[in-house]
């Protein structure tokens, strides 16, 4: 049979795909500061992009509350303030910890194997001191946790969760100049998840948050 010929939206879609990726990252890494005020023109100019996928792509990101739209001035990148991190902080806290402990019954052999090569990229990414590259593996590596529990909703209400602090840890790790510290949290995580342990697993995510907090604190 013949192939089907694309719809008139996918190449648009496509394309802001593509912007969403590179925005995300730009603000994730604080290259596009916090609280900073930019207008589409100048979004585009930097993306080479054009108006329309721009503007798809932006209404998705002010869905993720990584943007706000201002009227008649264009965007605002999200602040970094300590009342955010600590709200973020509960609700993340409230879910992982459920999460943990169902994933350390339900994690299967594939997706351990699927951890440990995310820590692996991690650690050399952090070798290099490349953190905009070590924030995304960690996103990935708290995805695939969420991920083993088996339950898509869950996955579902972690992933905004963890974009939103991912600004934060890539503030965290720069300002200590190492991810060495979230690397050894993330090997206690998974010895506990490959062990099968509940209980060692939500207590290794609790010291994970601990320490994730005062790191935060250091930087902010």
């Amino acid at each position: 049979m013949p192939k089907e010929k694309a719809g008139p939206g996918s190449e648009s879609r496509r394309a802001s795909d593509t912007i969403v990726t590179q925005l995300r990252s730009k603000i994730m890494t604080l290259e596009l500061e916090p609280g900073r005020m930019v207008t589409e023109a100048y979004l585009a100019d930097l993306l080479n992009c054009g108006r329309t996928p721009l503007r798809e792509a932006l209404q998705r990101l002010s869905q993720e509350h990584l943007i706000t739209a201002v009227p008649r001035r264009g965007v605002a990148i999200a602040e970094l303030s300590v009342l955010d991190y600590i709200h973020l902080v509960e609700a993340e806290n409230g879910i992982s910890l459920l999460v943990g402990p169902l994933a350390a019954q339900r994690v299967t052999d594939e997706q351990l194997g699927r951890l440990t090569a995310t820590l692996e990229a991690s650690r050399r990414a952090n070798a290099r001191r490349d953190f905009v590259a070590y924030v995304e593996l960690d996103f990935e590596y708290h995805r695939q946790i969420a991920e083993a529990t088996g339950n898509r909703y869950l996955v579902d209400a972690l992933s905004p969760l963890h974009r939103l602090l991912t600004r934060f840890t890539f503030l965290g790790i720069r300002s200590a100049g190492s991810a060495e510290g979230v690397i050894e949290d993330h090997q206690r995580v998974f010895e506990a998840l490959s062990s099968r342990d509940p209980d060692a697993a939500r207590q290794a995510l609790e010291l994970h948050h601990e320490n994730a907090r005062q790191r935060v604190r250091s930087a902010l």
